[in-house]
């Protein structure tokens, strides 16, 4: 934390690791016994039968894309022209799947990408999803309520029982604003496995 408060940039490709690495550590807790593979998940289960990685990703150049729920459809055309011209090769997609949604909020997030990653490859680039694990942002209810205060056993917790969630109490916690982290060990991974599969069915290249 001590080199992200002194420069607040970060890299796609820093995160786009993270997110892996994240990602990686979820499927390696799952139980195999009761994996039911789906489409876009071969690759990730069985990479042995699949040979080496995709050769685009050899030199790969990152640009960001946000596709915020309030941003109009030509402000996202707009993001990816200039990647274009920036000579990227593949459109990092970065919607708002770090916040607590309900299903349809999550449906419409998936067309979000949808269009974006369509566009991407209409443009000739790759699209990547910049897809967020362990953290889960929410907007405090005037109740109290959050996404960490429904779900308490699938928080992660510290040596002495702590709960790991913030408000309004760190630099990337806004005020009215939860980070909750949560706990692979916990009902959270099925619930997290279960929109990641969602996710592999959209047109994109890599999470």
């Amino acid at each position: 934390m001590g080199i992200a408060r002194q420069d607040k940039r970060v890299a796609p490709s820093a995160v786009c690791a993270i997110a892996f690495f994240c990602v990686c550590a979820l499927l390696s807790c799952a139980d195999h016994g009761e994996w039911e593979p789906d489409v876009g998940w071969d690759y990730i289960h069985r990479p042995h039968e699949k040979g080496p990685a995709p050769e685009w990703l050899a030199g790969a150049r990152f640009g960001s894309v946000f596709t915020a729920r309030d941003l109009r459809e030509s402000v996202i055309d707009s993001l990816l022209a200039v990647r274009v011209v920036e000579n990227c090769s593949v459109a990092l997609i970065d919607d708002t799947l770090s916040y607590d949604m309900d299903e349809a909020g999550f449906a419409a997030a998936c067309e979000r990408v949808r269009r974006a990653a369509e566009g991407a490859h209409a443009r000739g680039m790759k699209a990547a999803l910049y897809v967020p694990a362990l953290e889960m942002l929410s907007i405090i209810e005037e109740s109290g309520e959050s996404f960490g205060s429904r779900h308490k056993d699938w928080l992660q917790r510290g040596l002495d029982g702590t709960p790991n969630v913030f408000r309004g109490t760190e630099v990337w916690v806004g005020e009215g604003t939860e980070s909750a982290w949560l706990s692979p060990n916990s009902g959270f991974r099925a619930f997290f496995l279960d929109r990641i599969r969602k996710l592999a069915r959209l047109p994109i290249d890599a999470l």
